[in-house]
């Protein structure tokens, strides 16, 4: 019974990983919409997670109670890591450079994670999920050819994109150290909640005016209810269970798939071209990922 669940638990961290990088794929077309409606990166960040929040505390309506700084502190940091620090600086990376480059710098998230887990852990990457790696970045690179645009490189915009990269390393890192006997609903919303307070520290900074906004939009309800509910109370939650169950490497590698569903949904949604080159990306990226999946 006991190896039984353990196969379950291992079937169902692949399907929450898989189904995580499917919906955060769209959330790049969601978060245009909400950007050609008036908000901004940062206030989209603050809408989107404080409904997120909310909606926790309706689904698990139980408070966790402060334990200490010493089991506070993972959570401080996974709230800083995965979602402020990292947020900021994929976002305003495309102030600087065009979203086809900063797309294939956050692709390499999945060998980032990898080179944390192995600097933190002393859990080396196989020579199999290197490969992988390389070949899935190619397939990025392809769909970003097939969408019809240039390349926009800006050394600040490289930047600001491997920043944030290396900071959803951390989050991954960092999330270990989270006591797993912890309810994860109620581990994610904690998570949520520094996120919120560092967001409001940068609030002064950054500006929060959102006047102009038609909230009674449909594609605004629409796109604010994905990112929010679906793309963050939910995913956040599949990822943490995920890493969990499957592995922080394994569960990572997914992410190699949300360019492709990105390409797929700004063709069906927006509008947007979809040449061969991408085509055929969709297909490398796959083959990536299943050998980086077999060799982590």
């Amino acid at each position: 019974m006991e190896q039984a669940s353990l196969k379950q638990r291992h079937a169902l961290g692949h399907i929450f990983a898989f189904v995580t990088c499917l919906v955060w794929g769209f959330t790049y077309v969601a978060s245009k919409v909400l950007l050609n409606a008036g908000l901004t990166p940062f206030e989209t960040m603050v809408i989107r997670f404080a409904i997120a929040y909310v909606a926790l505390w309706i689904l698990r309506p139980k408070l966790l109670h402060f334990e200490g700084w010493r089991k506070e502190l993972p959570y401080f940091f996974c709230g800083i890591f995965g979602v402020t620090v990292y947020y900021l600086f994929e976002y305003y990376s495309l102030s600087f450079t065009s979203a086809n480059y900063t797309g294939i710098i956050t692709g390499s998230a999945p060998l980032v994670v990898a080179l944390m887990m192995w600097a933190v852990y002393k859990e080396k990457p196989k020579r199999l999920f290197v490969i992988g790696f390389f070949i899935a970045i190619f397939g990025i690179t392809l769909i970003t050819m097939g969408g019809g645009s240039d390349l926009d490189i800006s050394l600040i915009g490289a930047l600001l994109a491997f920043g944030g990269t290396v900071s959803w390393a951390g989050y991954c890192a960092v999330l270990r150290k989270i006591d797993k006997s912890v309810d994860s609903l109620l581990s994610t919303r904690r998570i949520f909640f520094w996120a919120l307070v560092t967001l409001a520290i940068c609030t002064p900074i950054l500006g929060f005016e959102v006047s102009d906004v038609n909230f009674f939009s449909f594609d605004v309800i629409l796109a604010l209810l994905m990112l929010s509910l679906i793309a963050s109370a939910l995913c956040y939650n599949f990822y943490n269970v995920a890493t969990a169950w499957i592995g922080t490497v394994k569960t990572s590698a997914y992410i190699y798939f949300t360019p492709v569903v990105n390409a797929v949904g700004a063709y069906f949604i927006l509008g947007e071209q979809l040449l061969l080159p991408g085509i055929i990306g969709i297909g490398v990226i796959i083959i990536g990922l299943v050998l980086s999946e077999r060799g982590s």
